[in-house]
């Protein structure tokens, strides 16, 4: 882990005027920290906005991962423009050997819904982590149907995690908080705008190994996704529809132009990805009980005792006061642990 005065310093490199992400990870190459670079080019970085950036994260449970971090999705950093810094808010694992983005219209026909539903509905027994952008329509869908099959869901925002958009889904942000993760490389406190949802798209084109396009005109995110994706040198498949259908406009230029490979349901796409299916005591998916070491510990420590104050629990874990809350809720939330009068938490009787 990086000191706080490192983090401070990687915050202030993704605010530096000149530097994006292509330079940042040139620059990062080349000298051995953020601290180190603007040593380097004997510039004074805004570290107050820094330290606001960071107490807050640690209140909210934000996780702050910067590229060089172990921790930063593996798949992103070989893209070569992945985000410098990304704030991410969940337990989700960003390093999931099956991540898979679906994505099309916001204006989703009800067989487009349809579709999208049972293509992930079918793929729980895969152990699949599902990506999308929680837009109305098709990306909505596709983070339902993983939720209620147990599939881990992140969603990658066009704003700051610590906002939702659209407003009507700050439920489902907060279903996909417990059960999957909420991703930006935007700042904390940025909001939704038009320009930044391109920069979205390439996040989740790049944490994928694959891109499924469910629906799509030929105009719109889901194109500019699948395009990145292709760019990237993933697989990249599509739903075909009706001739001539202009929501499908986009899926039919996809398979014409060989961007894109024809999948007609999970079948067809478990069967090109090679993939066989996980046995159930393997799977990593937000159903199960040991899907986070720091829960499992967690739960080891609760076990040993009738119950422990959450001061207590924050002493012997040894983690941090945002991720042991982030972990408690969870476990409340699969039924793992119960809270007790007193801040005091004890396991539930199985």
């Amino acid at each position: 882990m990086p000191t706080e005065e490192e983090r401070l310093y990687q915050i202030a490199l993704t605010r530096a005027p000149g530097i994006g992400p292509v330079n940042a990870r040139k620059l990062l190459e080349a000298y051995a920290s953020a601290k180190a670079i603007f040593a380097a080019l004997r510039k004074v970085p805004d570290l107050a906005f820094a330290e606001d950036t960071l107490r807050f994260a640690e209140r909210e449970g934000i996780r702050l991962i910067f590229l060089t971090d172990p921790e930063y999705p593996g798949l992103l950093r070989e893209c070569h423009d992945p985000p410098t810094l990304l704030y991410y808010k969940g337990n989700a694992d960003l390093n999931h050997p099956r991540a898979l983005a679906v994505v099309g219209t916001r204006k989703a026909s009800a067989y487009g819904l349809g579709l999208a539903e049972r293509l992930v509905s079918e793929l729980a027994p895969y152990d699949v982590q599902i990506v999308s952008g929680l837009a109305f329509g098709i990306d909505a869908a596709a983070h339902k149907a993983a939720i209620s099959v147990g599939l881990q869901t992140i969603a990658v925002l066009g704003c700051g995690v610590d906002d939702v958009y659209p407003a009507q889904h700050r439920d489902l942000a907060a279903r996909l908080v417990a059960r999957g993760g909420l991703l930006s490389e935007l700042p904390l406190g940025t909001d939704p705008e038009a320009h930044q949802f391109p920069r979205r798209n390439r996040v989740i084109a790049g944490l994928c190994s694959a891109t499924i396009v469910v629906e799509s005109a030929r105009d719109g995110g889901s194109m500019h996704t699948a395009g990145l994706a292709f760019g990237y040198h993933r697989e990249v498949f599509a739903f075909p529809g009706k001739a001539g259908d202009p929501m499908y406009a986009g899926c039919h230029a996809l398979i014409q132009r060989q961007q894109a490979s024809l999948i007609t349901g999970s079948a067809d796409l478990v069967q090109q990805l090679g993939w066989t299916r996980t046995p159930a005591g393997r799977r990593t998916s937000a159903a199960a009980t040991d899907v986070d070491p720091g829960a499992a510990q967690v739960l080891r420590l609760l076990t040993t005792h009738e119950s422990l104050h959450r001061d207590e629990l924050l002493r012997l874990s040894g983690l941090g006061n945002s991720r042991l809350a982030e972990l408690l809720l969870d476990l409340e939330l699969r039924s793992k642990v119960a809270p007790i009068p007193g801040n005091r938490y004890r396991v539930t009787q199985a």
